[in-house]
């Protein structure tokens, strides 16, 4: 989870609880201005070089969709 204000909870004011994302994202979604996220977990939950490969062209991927 991205902290970038200072003193404020962010389970409080968003529906969020921690995971077991590698990776994660958040934006604010063009339909709505609502916070929306995704999060991406390793392959087997293993972090080798691939895996990390794999996610970051996942992330790529997921950018790509949002930004269309």
């Amino acid at each position: 989870m991205p902290f970038t204000e200072k003193n404020i909870e962010y389970e409080e004011i968003w529906d969020w609880s921690p995971g077991n994302s590698y990776a994660v994202g958040v934006y604010k979604s063009n339909e709505d201005d609502s916070l929306k996220s995704w999060g991406i977990g390793l392959y087997n939950d293993e972090k080798t070089d691939e895996n990390t490969k794999k996610i970051y062209s996942r992330i790529f991927m997921e950018i790509e969709e949002i930004d269309s």
